[in-house]
């Protein structure tokens, strides 16, 4: 953690010592945790990776932010609130009023005489031929349907908003199940690191007390005993911190 309160560190192995299905789960990993695709070094390529351990530094909030938007299921359950509400919005449109309207427009002539108007009372109106001039005419037309009780499309429209209500609580359930387990994943590699760095600190004190017994033989003031006694504790020291990295590995694989 370097001091940094709320910070988590995955490491990534050492190139020339991880095997390459390892190396590829670590991949996965990084891609899962930010999201972006990220092409491994490998060993003997023409670009070599960068001195130094890379590393992917989280809070826990953007852990678990990263593992919500990444996640399929959540992602899958938006797409289905998405659904459900323009399904609840089609069954509340079959509900409401349906407004129509219809306009035309024409210039026309019209032959008076097809109408059985004979010649000569034409002529006495003033006309001097039985077909009219040209003139508009205009049609405009407004329909409104509405139904007054229709109980299955009430029932209908209740059932498609009852599903866009349980589709948000399965998606909702989905989304905390998501944010506990990236929290316990989280805790559990902040421990394991916590764990890993108090057994470095036992391998140090366990180093210092073994040279001090050695100097304490050495003025004659302890056995040999002494200084056995001291290099058993320091190697119990060393396989419990064998056991505290591959723990740390193990929960940032994770």
């Amino acid at each position: 953690m370097d001091g940094d309160v709320g910070m988590v560190r995955l490491p990534i192995h050492r190139w020339k010592e991880a095997p390459v299905r390892r190396l590829w789960r670590l991949v996965l990993l990084v891609q899962a945790c930010s999201g972006f695709i990220v092409m491994p070094w490998l060993p003997g390529s023409a670009a070599e990776p960068p001195s130094g351990t890379p590393e992917l530094r989280l809070s826990l909030h953007e852990a678990i932010q990263a593992a919500i938007d990444n996640n399929a299921n959540v992602r899958l359950l938006k797409e289905r609130i998405v659904a459900a509400q323009s399904a609840a919005s089609t069954s509340l449109g079959a509900l409401l009023p349906n407004v129509s309207g219809f306009m035309s427009g024409s210039n026309q002539t019209v032959n008076l005489a097809a109408f059985g108007f004979p010649p000569d009372r034409l002529s006495g109106l003033g006309l001097q031929r039985p077909v009219t001039e040209p003139f508009d005419v205009y049609n405009a037309r407004a329909s409104l349907v509405q139904n007054i009780f229709s109980l299955s499309l009430i029932q209908r429209w209740r059932a498609a908003k009852t599903g866009v209500d349980v589709v948000g609580f399965e998606a909702e359930v989905t989304k905390r199940d998501v944010m506990a387990t990236a929290g316990l994943l989280y805790m559990e590699a902040s421990r394991a690191e916590a764990a890993v760095k108090a057994r470095m600190a036992d391998l140090e004190l366990s180093q210092q007390l073994l040279k001090l017994a050695q100097d304490r033989k050495q003025a004659g003031v302890a056995t040999g005993l002494d200084v056995t006694r001291e290099e058993v504790q320091l190697e119990n020291t060393r396989q419990r911190l064998l056991v505290a990295q591959n723990d740390h590995e193990s929960a940032a694989r994770s």
